[in-house]
């Protein structure tokens, strides 16, 4: 063993492999505290040829959830405060992401499969990288697209204390 990953580098991680199966994510809002539950997760990581040649790999995550928790004293199944929970939640999700990948590099370990998906998707240029796959892989871009359906049906929108926790 080289290293290890904090709890939300690992769920970063496990977005990033398609390996979430459900899951818990706190957002901060100018209001207070909101949980969000994510029980439907998929991903798909895919290397993408750039203009210039060089190859990025490319994450999209989609998530279907609902609100488990409110600890504001706002109710936050609102057409406004639903938008910006999703998009609360898609920061947490592409910063856990993100602080993965910086960690997996710092270990110089392809935990993520960025590797395995050139070979397959682009055996020629696999054989370009392979002799030096540490350092490629260390500059290897990432993007990450993100997208949250959250459901308001069924779940705590309201206080649990009237007025909000205080």
């Amino acid at each position: 063993m080289i290293g290890e990953l904090d709890k939300s580098q690992t769920r970063g991680l496990l977005w990033a492999t398609d390996q979430a199966k459900g899951s818990v994510i706190t957002v901060d809002t100018q209001w207070g505290q909101v949980v969000l539950e994510m029980v439907h997760s998929s991903s798909s990581l895919k290397p993408v040829k750039t203009k210039d040649g060089t190859i990025r790999m490319k994450l999209s995550i989609k998530e279907d959830g609902y609100i488990e928790g409110n600890e504001t004293d706002e109710q936050m199944s609102s057409p406004d405060h639903m938008a910006i929970l999703t998009q609360l939640g898609r920061e947490v999700i592409v910063s856990e992401v993100e602080s993965a990948l910086d960690q997996a590099r710092s270990l110089n370990a392809d935990i993520f499969g960025f590797g395995e998906a050139i070979r397959r998707d682009y055996p020629d240029n696999w054989e370009k990288l392979e002799e030096n796959w540490g350092e490629a892989f260390s500059e290897i871009g990432l993007d990450i697209q993100v997208e949250i359906t959250l459901h308001s049906t069924g779940a705590l929108v309201r206080p649990v204390v009237p007025g909000g926790a205080k």
